[in-house]
């Protein structure tokens, strides 16, 4: 009975009591079975101590932080006892923390990385923003945040190149017209330009020039036809001979243009027309004394 309930060291006290009243090879037996079962039985709590002891080392340095200490013991209790399911489930929350602190770890690094290449990127150092994108990438392949931001800058400098170009091309343009005077176009392509570039001093100014070249030539045409209008005015006074009244209008149109040649002309010839007629003025007053003389 005390054998079939396991009470080994019972078992073997009964069995050898047996045997001291009747010596029997069956109950011998029976006592050796009962030793290594009661061996077995001591092997086993040892074993189970020393996993427990194993375990709970695991669990103190998992409390302090020593992630790799704590597996270490874990391990070493799943080799000692490779039935026993705790350790499987230590190790597994041992690997589960240091994978959240791997992840956090990377995360950290990924963060850094970015909030750089965003700092690099807003004081416009686009190429440093990029290498430190692909950096970032690197550290978390699987956020394709990095890879966008780098497309996103590629595209913004791509369309910057386009758009110096076309603003250098306005700017040409503009400024061959404002040279040859046609100051309505050059206005238009250096606004042009402005929607591209408003900060550029450069298609401000040349509209400033461009402005005063408009008033210039409003003014420069106002002052030919009154130009034009002396001019008649003048020639019509001299047709009918009032050479002094003529003169004085060529004078008004000569005040007004003092480089042309025409008013400067007729002047002369005024002048020259006037001497003459002062001239035989002159020599019909001496003859008509000389007649008055043979008069008398």
């Amino acid at each position: 009975n005390a054998l079939n309930k396991e009470d080994y060291s019972l078992a073997i006290l009964k069995y050898e009591e047996a045997l001291k009243i009747h010596k029997d090879d069956l109950v011998e037996s029976k006592i050796e079975k009962a030793k290594k079962n009661l061996e077995l039985i001591g092997q086993e709590k040892e074993l189970n101590k020393q996993y427990n002891d194993l375990i709970a080392k695991g669990d103190n340095a998992l409390s302090t932080g020593n992630n790799t200490l704590a597996l270490d013991n874990y391990n070493k209790a799943k080799e000692l006892n490779p039935g026993n399911q705790i350790a499987y489930d230590k190790i597994k929350q041992v690997e589960k923390a240091n994978n959240l602190a791997a992840q956090k770890e990377i995360l950290e690094k990924f963060n850094l990385k970015m909030n750089a290449a965003k700092s690099a990127f807003d004081n416009k150092n686009y190429q440093q923003a990029i290498d430190l994108y692909k950096e970032a990438s690197t550290i978390n392949p699987s956020d394709r945040t990095p890879k966008d931001k780098i497309n996103d800058i590629n595209k913004m400098l791509a369309n910057e190149k386009e758009s110096e170009e076309e603003y250098k091309n306005l700017i040409a343009k503009a400024d061959a017209q404002l040279s040859e005077k046609s100051f309505n176009e050059s206005i238009i392509n250096y606004k042009k330009a402005l929607k591209i570039k408003p900060n550029e001093s450069h298609p401000t100014d040349q509209i400033k020039v461009a402005e005063q070249g408009i008033k210039e030539q409003i003014a420069s045409s106002e002052n030919d036809r009154k130009y034009e209008n002396i001019l008649k005015t003048a020639d019509n006074q001299l047709k009918n001979l009032e050479y002094q009244l003529a003169k004085a209008t060529y004078q008004q149109a000569l005040d007004l243009k003092s480089e042309e040649k025409y008013p400067s002309d007729k002047i002369t010839f005024i002048e020259d027309k006037l001497k003459e007629i002062a001239d035989s003025k002159i020599k019909m007053e001496e003859s008509n004394k000389a007649y008055q003389a043979e008069i008398l």
